[in-house]
């Protein structure tokens, strides 16, 4: 296969790569070197059957190096003090009893990594018992515990460092997994709780580890081969990110749900049968949104590419509706949070070594994110200007934010396109520079611009507030017509889905959570399939993004 076949690829890599890495030159560089890679193998006499595949896993691979290398290189968080543990002579001659101080410096980095790896109040008695002379009532006033606890903490103390530098052991950094974190709902301040986690192989650790059970600092500590010292802090930063739980006896324990990939690719084959057996109702519902959008005069005045966006829009709409809110038990409000969002998270893990080739196959089957709103009142000529969004693998570009920059683009894509559509210079609204510079790669590789004449106009249907209660009617039309007809097989075949949790889990995971792998390929299998009768979809051969934009 020569380099030629490989760059039929390209769109497909570039997508995925989009999907794992922060900015847009990450995922090129990423691309690029997946390519290289693969052209390499080929020089050298490989056979390369299934392309596709092939490629997605050295890029995973490739993707997951850089993160492993970032990892080994974690940053240190200082703590006063712990850095001069062991360098003080009389300190290190008090905690061993009579051995020489010149002995114990040689061992002074171990005592160091040991004394770090202490659970925190132990860790502090020791410190200021032998090396801050505090005395033991000292201590006790300090902490505002009895002496007796002081001074059973200084002998736990003693037998752990004791224990730990008679085993001398180099433990290594692990990296058992890496986890990728969505929510739904709105995000909090500095968009958490995504941004706790996001690119911080660390943190994502410490929610796998901390997932089955509670588990202590120390237990924590040793499960990820990093000391307590630095773990601590974060654990305390996930708690108050609500994103974990310490529970009164001072352990911690994840607070949303984590799937793993195996979680969907067992239930994929149903969900498909369940499309094909029910797809004279689904099929039938989809010809009726068509229809009767074609009836409506705004409408009938957008030109094919518009239509056509629209059309998608309110069939995955409406066809998402049925997804979740036909299922049984079906609750997905999202309590307040401490960060000034109102969001769930859940969280998807990918364990180091493993094959996920087929999972990662299955990605052109799942709409990815859901139905995403955004708001902006910073809109001259407009009281308020919303953008209602799917990102979906098929005929679209599913991580469209990735082409701009994250935040670039949930900063000031709404406003952008509010320009262009208001035909106003970008540069006179105050749009971002750096947006403004990433309308040719928005061109290419989103849909949502296009060029005319000598400037460029926003290529999705923008609609008045009454507009789009129009739309939204047919949507509900559609959604009431599918519960009725097929909502009762529906929560048939989800019964006994449901993906279980860990018992501290049980009463704060909503079951409509618990359901996402039974139910997540269900709408792009309807789309599909319709595309495949050619109903809906079958005339598309370019980038035709489920966008809206509405204006009050």
């Amino acid at each position: 296969m020569e380099i030629e076949k490989l760059l039929e690829h390209y769109d497909y890599l570039a997508r995925l790569a989009a999907s794992r890495t922060d900015s847009q030159a990450d995922a090129e560089d990423l691309v690029s070197e997946t390519l290289l890679a693969a052209l390499d193998y080929q020089q050298r006499g490989g056979v390369i059957e299934h392309p596709r595949t092939f490629l997605a896993n050295i890029l995973i691979h490739k993707h997951n190096s850089a993160l492993r290398r970032k990892y080994r290189q974690p940053q240190i968080i200082e703590l006063d003090m712990l850095y001069d543990v062991g360098e003080s002579d009389e300190g290190i001659a008090r905690l061993d009893n009579g051995e020489t101080a010149e002995a114990c410096r040689a061992e002074s980095a171990e005592l160091r990594r040991q004394v770090n790896c202490l659970a925190r109040l132990t860790r502090e008695v020791l410190i200021g018992y032998y090396f801050a002379g505090r005395s033991v009532a000292e201590l006790a006033k300090q902490y505002g515990v009895p002496e007796g606890t002081i001074k059973s903490r200084l002998s736990a103390g003693r037998s752990q460092l004791r224990k730990g530098m008679e085993q001398m052991e180099t433990t290594e950094n692990r990296i058992p997994a890496t986890l990728h974190v969505c929510n739904s709902g709105s995000t909090g301040r500095d968009d958490r709780p995504i941004s706790l986690v996001e690119g911080d192989l660390i943190v994502q650790n410490l929610l796998v580890i901390a997932y089955k059970r509670p588990l202590g600092a120390v237990e924590i500590s040793r499960a990820i081969g990093i000391p307590t010292v630095y773990i601590e802090p974060i654990l305390e930063k996930l708690t108050d990110g609500e994103l974990m739980v310490k529970t009164e006896g001072g352990k911690y324990y994840t607070d949303f749900i984590i799937f793993e990939p195996e979680n969907c690719v067992t239930r994929f084959e149903g969900q498909q049968s369940f499309v094909r057996e029910n797809f004279e109702v689904i099929g039938g519902e989809i010809k009726k949104i068509i229809d009767r959008l074609g009836c409506i005069g705004f409408v009938r005045g957008l030109t094919a590419k518009k239509r056509t966006e629209l059309e998608r829009y309110a069939i995955l709409r409406a066809l998402q509706r049925f997804q979740i809110e036909a299922e049984p038990h079906s609750d997905n409000r999202c309590p307040p949070r401490r960060d000034g969002g109102r969001w769930i998270a859940f969280g998807w893990k990918f364990e180091s070594g493993r094959d996920y080739s087929r999972y990662n196959e299955l990605g052109d089957w799942v709409v990815q994110g859901g139905h995403r709103t955004s708001d902006s009142t910073d809109c001259a000529g407009a009281k308020r200007v919303c953008l209602y969004e799917f990102d979906v693998p098929f005929w679209d570009n599913p991580h469209r934010f990735a082409v701009c920059g994250y935040h670039n683009y949930f900063n000031g894509i709404i406003k952008l396109l509010w320009c262009l559509h208001q035909h106003r210079s970008p540069e006179e609204a105050g749009v971002n520079n750096a947006l403004i510079e990433s309308i040719p790669r928005l061109i290419e590789n989103t849909g949502l611009i296009a060029r005319s004449g000598d400037g460029f106009e926003a290529d999705v249907p923008v609609l008045s507030r009454a507009e789009y209660a129009e739309i939204d009617h047919i949507v509900s039309e559609a959604f009431n017509a599918l519960n009725s007809q097929i909502g009762d097989k529906y929560r048939d075949f989800l019964r006994g889905s449901a993906v279980r949790v860990p018992p501290q889990l049980e009463a704060s995971v909503p079951t409509s959570y618990r359901l996402i792998p039974a139910s997540n390929y269900i709408v792009m299998s309807a789309v599909r399939e319709a595309a495949a009768r050619r109903i809906h979809m079958h005339d598309v051969n370019y980038c035709c993004p489920p966008v809206l934009l509405v204006y009050e």
